[in-house]
């Protein structure tokens, strides 16, 4: 599998341009389970136990038209909530062509297809959904803001 290198600058970029479409106006917090539910058209579907079992706190549909998330995380984390829904938008978003080649329907299989990837393909998977997701629910204007630095 090869996952291709995308530099933090083109990372942020996307999600700018995800910012763009579906939350022009960037008031904070970014509504991310809105922007999934309502303008993605995803369904957002609660799982008991799926942290527990399955070490996965969240995935995505190989379509791209359901996240699965763990219960408890859903209904007591909502921050960490938040960030694995930015973080499997970032899959979607950046990662759209490599999953649908992937075979996996479930929990299981998926967690089978990801012992299959090989370590340096997955990390670089995961750092780039991880960046999007902060670069989503944490856009560069606000830590500019915050710190007082003109923006660009």
């Amino acid at each position: 599998m090869d996952v291709p290198y995308l530099h933090d600058d083109e990372l942020r970029s996307r999600a700018e341009s995800f910012l763009d479409r579906h939350h022009h106006e960037r008031s904070l917090p970014i509504p991310i389970e809105e922007i999934i539910e309502l303008q993605l058209k995803w369904d957002i579907i609660p799982i008991p136990d799926l942290l527990v079992t399955y070490d996965v706190d969240a995935w995505i549909t190989r379509d791209m038209t359901a996240i699965y998330v763990d219960e408890h995380v859903w209904a007591n984390r909502l921050n960490r909530c938040r960030f694995s829904f930015a973080h499997e938008t970032g899959h979607a978003v950046l990662h759209q062509k490599i999953f649908r080649c992937l075979a996996f329907d479930s929990t299981v299989t998926w967690k089978l297809v990801q012992a299959e990837i090989p370590d340096s393909s997955y990390v670089r998977l995961e750092y780039q959904a991880n960046a999007f997701a902060s670069y989503v629910l944490m856009p560069d204007y606000v830590l500019r803001d915050h710190l007082g630095v003109a923006r660009a």
